[in-house]
């Protein structure tokens, strides 16, 4: 006998979660990038870290231009887009002085 699961979450409830998880991922990997250029000696490393650095601001701006299309769809949960869109900014803030 087959047996089927409902989802019950609303799709944009989703779709915020996952955005919220990958923004939380950057912020904690620049993070651990800054800390890693901080102590790196080896020139090479050195340029490989802030690569991956300039990277990794790129996408929190990409996740920064969904949670702005998102706030334009009157389908999403308005309050989760404000949240979403507030650590987004937090995010951007703390990359933006490194």
């Amino acid at each position: 006998m087959m047996t089927y699961q409902c989802h019950t979450q609303a799709p944009s409830e989703s779709l915020l979660g996952n955005l919220c998880r990958q923004i939380d991922w950057v912020d904690s990997q620049c993070q651990l990038l800054q800390g890693m250029i901080q102590r790196c000696v080896d020139i090479p490393l050195l340029q490989r870290l802030q690569a991956d650095l300039v990277e990794m601001k790129t996408r929190a701006t990409a996740l920064d231009q969904l949670g702005r299309t998102a706030a334009m769809d009157q389908m999403s949960d308005q309050l989760s887009v404000a949240f979403y869109r507030e650590v987004t900014r937090r995010t951007l803030n703390r990359l933006s002085h490194c």
